[in-house]
């Protein structure tokens, strides 16, 4: 059981996890490759919402995937304690095309452990290794699960104002006169991220018209969370048929830290088009914004230039299996951007923010 120094130390502490690595998840029946995630949780206190969050997609591990990704938790002390609380981690395997991604395996902790294991304030984080469990109750094979894990005090409450808030005086204790506080515009600089790129070419595709030559053209999109948050079509290669040649640009404005989370994915499309039938899919390429960024990094824009375009060819994937492949050119460009902001109280009972101002007894006099 954790100490009583421990209980007195900690009054609201925070659970903070490092998700490594899982291993060995090859006895699996997935697809060809497997894309996985693990959404970690903190359940079991009646009173409270479960906590919970996701790592990012690792696209390139396979069986073994690694993520070395950091989640905060602040939790129930008392109910940790009585052994309620328990942390889980599931693991799943990233699925594009509108179906629920797969479900491999999980793990469950009881956080009453880690306490017990790990229960000093402020200490070095510490390993474990837990085996991965199926839905039956069944075993994982070799599959493993690494993490590492620590337990820290809650913050000491800060008064500090924070950034794009108004400062206001403590009222005096003296007399005072209420009066309407404008706060002044405060200006910032923030950086944008754009990705920039040139649809080329695709050769040899599938003809998936069954009576005439295909007029063809992409729809890129950008997906955040396996859901599309832009897209744009190029324009359309009229009798194109298998070969078809876009040369389009397009644009997208990009959050860079959703993309280095690996949150964000590149979607190019290769559609038929078809006026009366309703337009068909080809194929398509997904790569992870956060792998682009590897290959090319962004430069800042600095009269109209920036890096460099980089050239991918991939093949394409759709419901009839591989073939063809598409070209494009990429690059990300970032530029300094200037905004301005009202700043506004973080609480208060009335439609404007005042301010006390100290005021002689004299002055109330007619």
């Amino acid at each position: 059981m954790a100490t009583l120094q421990l209980q007195r130390a900690i009054e609201s502490p925070t659970l903070e996890l490092k998700i490594v690595s899982a291993s060995d998840l090859s006895h699996v029946d997935a697809a060809d490759k497997m894309d996985v995630y693990a959404i970690v949780s903190i359940n079991g206190e009646p009173t409270q919402k479960t906590q919970a969050a996701k790592t990012p997609i690792d696209y390139d591990g396979g069986f073994n995937p690694t993520w070395n990704h950091t989640i905060k938790f602040s939790f129930n002390e008392e109910a940790a304690l009585e052994g309620l609380l328990t942390l889980k981690v599931e693991l799943f395997s990233y699925w594009l095309e509108g179906r629920d991604d797969l479900y491999l395996g999980e793990v469950n902790v009881s956080v009453q452990e880690l306490l017990r294991a790990n229960g000093n304030v402020n200490n070095k984080m510490k390993s474990l290794t837990c085996p991965i469990k199926l839905t039956d109750g069944g075993g994982c094979g070799n599959a493993r699960l690494s993490i590492l894990y620590r337990f820290k005090p809650a913050p000491v409450e800060d008064h500090t104002p924070s950034i794009g808030q108004p400062v206001y005086p403590n009222p005096d204790p003296g007399h005072h006169q209420l009066v309407v506080y404008s706060p002044r515009i405060q200006t910032g600089r923030t950086t944008k991220m754009v990705l920039e790129v040139v649809i080329k070419h695709a050769k040899d595709i599938r003809d998936v018209n069954a009576f005439s030559v295909m007029d063809v053209y992409a729809s890129v999109a950008i997906l955040k969370d396996r859901k599309v948050k832009d897209r744009i079509n190029t324009p359309v290669d009229f009798a194109a048929d298998t070969n078809p040649k876009l040369n389009h640009r397009v644009k997208f404005s990009l959050d860079e830290k959703l993309a280095q989370e690996g949150r964000l994915i590149l979607l190019v499309e290769m559609m038929s088009h078809r006026p009366f039938l309703g337009d068909k899919e080809i194929g398509f390429v997904r790569l992870p914004v956060q792998q682009l960024l590897a290959s090319n990094p962004p430069t800042p824009l600095e009269n109209g230039e920036g890096n460099g375009m980089k050239l991918e060819t991939h093949a394409l994937t759709g419901p009839y299996g591989k073939k063809g492949v598409v070209s494009f050119t990429y690059r990300f460009l970032t530029e300094q951007v200037t905004f301005s902001t009202v700043p506004t109280p973080s609480s208060t009972t009335t439609s404007q923010p005042y301010m006390y101002l100290p005021v002689s007894p004299h002055s109330y006099a007619s």
